[in-house]
């Protein structure tokens, strides 16, 4: 957790979804370091529009989060189902509203699986990424 009134928001606050990918440009930020353009994520020091952030588990209690403003899905993979959530009216996430919302329900839902299927293409193809950028994988 970060805290202090160099980040953006109303009294150093924060209130948009962030991520662990914000985390180095952040702290670069706070350093009055510029983050080199490779690096991904934002720097929460600046004021920064709101994005979409993916949450995940692994398995036994494999699920996929989908957060994007105050709307969060949870896509439970062992059953398929989806349950959708208004974080700023129900912050304890007790009432389901994806019946209510079915066309943000399939969005978000697409969103999660296209993560997921680039985040599975990743790691099977890491030893070809890294090779083609001059590194190679090694046993030890």
């Amino acid at each position: 957790m970060l805290s202090g009134p160099q980040l953006a928001g109303a009294g150093g606050a924060v209130t948009l979804p962030t991520g662990h990918i914000d985390l180095a440009p952040t702290l670069l930020g706070l350093l009055d370091l510029e983050p080199p353009d490779t690096m991904k994520g934002r720097d929460l020091t600046h004021g920064s529009e709101p994005r979409v952030v993916i949450l995940a588990t692994r398995p036994p209690l494999s699920q996929i989060g989908v957060r994007a403003g105050p709307w969060k899905l949870v896509h439970w993979a062992e059953t398929g189902a989806n349950e959708l959530f208004d974080v700023a009216h129900d912050p304890d996430e007790r009432e389901d509203v994806s019946s209510s919302h079915r066309e943000l329900t399939s969005t978000l839902d697409a969103i999660g699986h296209r993560w997921q299927t680039h985040s599975r293409h990743l790691i099977e193809n890491y030893a070809a990424v890294l090779a083609s950028s001059g590194h190679r994988c090694s046993s030890r």
